[in-house]
């Protein structure tokens, strides 16, 4: 059987770390490689190595038959920075040359910019709106105006053009996959992660057709979010027939580093405390 391919952006932390650990400890083919696709190669190189030390150690702990049958399964690392489209480029040429097919593209690289704590604001959706106040980055102040070199909106070039440019410039690639690399209906799976942070945009206005980017604008990530999930259903309009399909996936609630930069225990600690709440009167409610 040939080999399938997993491409993970931002895949050395948070949610895309979690998506390699788990497609590493349960491969959905026997000969399987997982990328690990980042920004900075010295910490791609850790994250690969710690996923295959919590993978040996987590063999050991399985029985002798699953352990001699274990898949054909290896971790690799590649360059990209989302935000720089000369990165993105480079990544798709590396991309075609080292793989005969890509059947996995997770679309996971993402920035949130907190620059602060929206200290009222949080304090009345704690108690108003806890629910709305663990799923929302409502508590966060975002940086604004941030941009790249070449003058993108930061966020809006690390979470949504990045991927964009990538699936674009990949398309003749995906859309010519050679003939002994699986049957009919094989094809090139493109898993965004998304937010439901996208749906209260409504509310709050953070898309703006005048600044699609959302470069002077409040709402940075949010609109990204948005974008992405429009780019899903645009790009599954124009493959309609060819063997590549874009799905939109929403993680929950997770602990991960994407606003690590304010660095307040406080909140932290709070989203803990509030997220056990919620979810305990949830549970009261559906027994």
């Amino acid at each position: 059987m040939a080999r399938k391919v997993a491409v993970i952006t931002g895949g050395n932390s948070g949610i895309g770390y979690g998506i390699a650990q788990r497609l590493l400890d349960d491969p959905p083919y026997p000969h399987f490689t997982i990328v690990l696709a980042c920004r900075n190669l010295q910490r791609a190189d850790e994250a690969r190595a710690s996923l295959l030390a919590a993978h040996a150690a987590e063999l050991l702990e399985r029985d002798d038959d699953q352990a001699t049958t274990k898949p054909d399964v290896d971790v690799q690392v590649l360059q990209l920075d989302t935000s720089r489209p000369a990165s993105v480029l480079a990544a798709a040429r590396d991309i075609r040359r080292r793989f005969a097919t890509l059947d996995y593209l997770f679309c996971n690289a993402g920035i949130l910019p907190a620059s602060s704590i929206a200290y009222l604001r949080a304090a009345y959706y704690i108690f108003s709106a806890p629910h709305y106040f663990i799923t929302s980055s409502v508590a966060l102040n975002q940086v604004r105006g941030q941009l790249t070199p070449e003058g993108l909106g930061l966020v809006f070039a690390t979470n949504a053009f990045g991927h964009y440019l990538l699936i674009r410039t990949l398309e003749p690639y995906l859309f010519n996959r050679p003939a002994d690399h699986g049957s009919e209906g094989d094809g090139t799976r493109i898993i965004w992660t998304s937010s439901n942070t996208s749906a209260h945009i409504g509310s709050t206005g953070a898309f703006r057709p005048d600044d699609y980017q959302h470069i002077e604008g409040p709402n940075p990530y949010e609109s990204s979010k948005m974008i992405g999930d429009t780019v899903s259903m645009y790009l599954n309009q124009r493959y309609a027939d060819k063997p590549v399909w874009s799905f939109i996936t929403e993680p929950g609630t997770v602990a991960s580093n994407i606003y690590a930069e304010i660095g307040n225990w406080l909140l932290s600690l709070i989203i803990v405390l509030v997220n056990y709440a919620v979810s305990g009167r949830q549970r009261l409610f559906s027994d």
